[in-house]
């Protein structure tokens, strides 16, 4: 390997769209050693076909620095010549249909029907995610109320479709619509008040275009083989990203806003839009269902059936052929990253499981021990040894059985040692005072007494605060 090879990476695009906003991030804040050095760039015709052939075609020596390509996956299938180069589906970055239908109140949209109601839709040309659903929209639907179906007028560049549909000028008495990506730009332009926009719906909400690996991140084989350290390091450093997308999270809003030169606060109401679509996957792996879907609401069935004859393998094949192979090392990035997020709970804080007859059995056993050794020291050669008796076992005693009374039936050990203590006390107070009792009567009336509604008013107090 070359250093030059090594040090001049290219993920290619078709275009800088907000919702790559996670693969920029990963990019940008990715920390994988001076012998790499990966930057994004644009393919030169701006399709997604444009930027899975500069990534394969290996031939160009100006499309050597192409590693990596971002786009619709299901032009290796669509697009003739590019499966021969042995492609795979390295992650999967939006699984829903991340396409919203603008247009200045026109219709009413329900069903994917009512998308051909319009006369214009704007999109992207030939070769972008957003033809392709055009072109199923109108193959696979008849247009509405006996009208033809509507006029596709293709755009290059970011933005022009949300600029025509806002302008006055049109043939057409059918009115005019926008399939777009660009949530970024719907929610200045919303924000703006200049125009009259509105989103009519998110294509995710559409059964054709729901749950549908829409974008893939994908390289060649090759690039796994030598390279596998610096793979896994980009796919971990894309689901980190992906993962902040997904919260919202401020550091990747901050990013975002100075990428796209935004106000932080219109990033992050795009990227809740997104997410209300369900856009960012919260992790990389490429389910068999999401390509499933994509085949068939992205892939035109003619140039399918050209694939299957060409190749001798159908859809599922080519899943098992470039995606499962290679799912350990998405699998791999998410757990890595997910379960730094959640980490072991803490240790369970013992407990013990008594009931209120408890209570009264361990009071009732507290006060005979308390008796037996006020008696025996009064008679003892060893009045320590019987105070010891008469304080400490009954103190234990109390203290558990008026805590269980108390409705407490789930004690931790450091709040059942405390209230040991505070009953010894107590109860070493009315041993005291019933010693006293010979030479101050009432003083040790007036002892006992405090302390013991001092124990029960705390106790008392504790179980509240708990309940």
């Amino acid at each position: 390997m070359t250093s030059n090879y090594a040090n001049n990476i290219s993920v290619v695009d078709m275009g800088r769209h907000f919702l790559y906003l996670p693969l920029y991030y990963a990019i940008a804040k990715g920390r994988y050693g001076s012998e790499y050095q990966i930057t994004a760039r644009r393919a030169h015709d701006k399709t997604d076909v444009g930027a899975m052939k500069e990534m394969l075609d290996t031939d160009i020596p100006s499309f050597q620095d192409a590693w990596f390509a971002v786009g619709d996956p299901t032009t290796l299938l669509s697009e003739q010549g590019l499966f021969e180069r042995e492609p795979v589906i390295l992650a999967s970055m939006v699984t829903n249909g991340a396409f919203w239908a603008v247009n200045c109140g026109t219709h009413s949209v329900k069903k994917p029907e009512d998308l051909l109601k319009y006369g214009e839709i704007y999109c992207y040309q030939k070769g972008t995610t957003a033809h392709s659903i055009v072109r199923h929209l109108i193959a696979n639907y008849p247009s509405p109320e006996q009208n033809p179906p509507p006029e596709v007028i293709a755009i290059r560049g970011q933005g022009q479709d949300l600029t025509a549909i806002n302008l006055d000028g049109s043939t057409t008495t059918r009115g005019k619509l926008a399939i777009t990506p660009d949530i970024l730009d719907i929610t200045v332009a919303l924000e703006s008040g200049s125009g009259r926009l509105a989103i009519e719906t998110s294509l995710s909400n559409l059964p054709d275009f729901a749950a549908v690996l829409v974008t893939a991140l994908v390289t060649r084989r090759e690039i796994i083989v030598r390279h596998a350290d610096f793979v896994r390091s980009l796919l971990v450093e894309l689901q980190k990203a992906m993962l902040l997308a997904k919260m919202g999270d401020p550091r990747i809003i901050e990013y975002g806003a100075a990428l796209f030169n935004q106000e932080e606060e219109t990033v992050g109401r795009a990227i809740e839009r997104a997410n209300d679509a369900l856009v960012f996957p919260t992790d990389l792996c490429v389910s068999s269902s999401h390509w499933r879907n994509a085949v068939a609401a992205l892939c035109p069935p003619d140039e399918l059936l050209a694939f299957e004859a060409r190749h001798q393998i159908d859809a599922e094949g080519v899943y098992r052929s470039i995606v499962r192979p290679y799912k350990y090392l998405q699998e791999q990035a998410a757990a890595q990253v997910i379960t730094k997020l959640v980490p072991d709970g803490p240790e369970p804080t013992p407990t013990h499981r008594l009931g209120p007859r408890n209570g009264w059995s361990m009071i009732g056993a507290g006060t005979v021990w308390l008796i037996f050794g006020l008696l025996g020291s009064s008679s003892s050669y060893l009045p320590l040894l019987w105070a010891l008796i008469a304080t400490v076992l009954p103190g234990v005693l109390f203290a558990g059985g008026a805590r269980l009374l108390f409705g407490a039936q789930h004690m931790s050990k450091p709040e059942l040692a405390f209230y040991w203590i505070f009953a010894v006390a107590t109860i070493a107070a009315i041993y005291v005072a019933c010693c006293l009792s010979i030479v101050n009567f009432e003083g040790a009336i007036g002892i006992a007494a405090t302390f013991f509604v001092a124990s029960i008013g705390f106790l008392f107090y504790s179980h509240q605060r708990r309940a």
